[in-house]
């Protein structure tokens, strides 16, 4: 066990700055949506300043809680879900295609981040709050 843990604190303050991002995102995460995610893992939500404070906040509740894994899945479900609607979109309407072309795209990283935060905490952070 050579390696160093990272520190999952920097790593949700990255993830929380990039999901306040739509453009970076992908899609728009709205306040209503990181409401919806808390309360279906049964976690507590501070409605309070900014989106990135609201996510961060909901990022680090879910390590309390232990329940990050869940967050994450739930929050790649609904990043999934606006991809998918967005797609549709695309169908209806395909001259506008060059305009949501780098949003499709980005979800796909915004994806991999999560899967990353998720890879983190499952690895070095899951059994110290188990």
């Amino acid at each position: 066990m050579g390696e160093e843990a990272p520190s999952l604190t920097l790593l949700i303050k990255s993830v929380s700055k990039h999901l306040s991002t739509p453009y970076k995102t992908g899609v728009y995460i709205s306040i209503p949506d990181l409401v919806a995610v808390a309360r279906s893992v049964d976690i507590p939500v501070v409605i309070r300043d900014t989106r990135e404070w609201m996510v961060e906040e909901l990022l680090k509740i879910a390590v309390d809680y232990g329940k990050l894994v869940d967050v994450v899945d739930k929050l790649k479900e609904l990043i999934e879900d606006k991809r998918s609607q967005l797609e549709e979109l695309l169908k209806l309407y395909p001259l506008a295609k060059p305009l949501y072309t780098d949003l499709i795209e980005n979800t796909r990283s915004t994806l991999e981040k999560l899967e990353e935060l998720k890879r983190v905490y499952v690895k070095y952070y899951s059994q110290t709050h188990s």
